[in-house]
């Protein structure tokens, strides 16, 4: 038996899923996406439509919808150089090179996520070495508490003695 959240009780057939789905459409002009299937009361769970048609593309074409294809590409909203000019301004108004964290905290709403620049360059240290800002990579692992203070100290006198460019 298959059950709808809010009457625990009542079980959901193909049909009562349809007609939730199309219910919702009607309600939001669009599909439901898999996180509002598994937040939504009106609407059946995930596990509960993978289990009635395999598919969520399924159920969606069931109610003779259009499914979103899985392999979709999204256009790049910022070209590298501006993603590097956020991490500069953020860099500014802070006074020195923000962690992750503290960008995230620091910027503003218009600004790319974090999860943005992990995308694109994978690392954040690839994004601070591009702003071509002074990077101190011995300030950095101490702030993320890889090196001991005693080593930290060692470092950042390793660092100082070396000549700047």
């Amino acid at each position: 038996m298959i059950f709808l959240r809010t009457n625990q009780n009542t079980p959901m057939s193909k049909k009562d899923i349809i007609v939730a789905i199309k219910r919702f459409v009607e309600k939001n002009g669009r599909p439901p996406t898999k996180k509002e299937l598994n937040r939504a009361n009106e609407l059946p769970g995930y596990s509960t439509i993978v289990r009635q048609f395999k598919t969520k593309n399924a159920a969606m074409l069931a109610a003779g919808l259009v499914p979103i294809p899985a392999n979709r590409t999204y256009k790049l909203k910022w070209t590298d150089e501006e993603l590097i000019n956020f991490v500069i301004v953020v860099a500014k108004r802070i006074g020195h090179l923000p962690m992750l964290t503290e960008f995230e905290k620091k910027r503003d709403r218009h600004m790319p996520t974090g999860y943005t620049y992990y995308v694109r360059f994978n690392k954040w240290q690839i994004v601070l070495r591009k702003t071509g800002l002074r990077f101190s990579i011995t300030r950095y692992l101490l702030r993320r508490s890889i090196l001991s203070l005693a080593e930290g100290i060692s470092a950042l006198a390793e660092f100082l003695e070396q000549p700047k460019l």
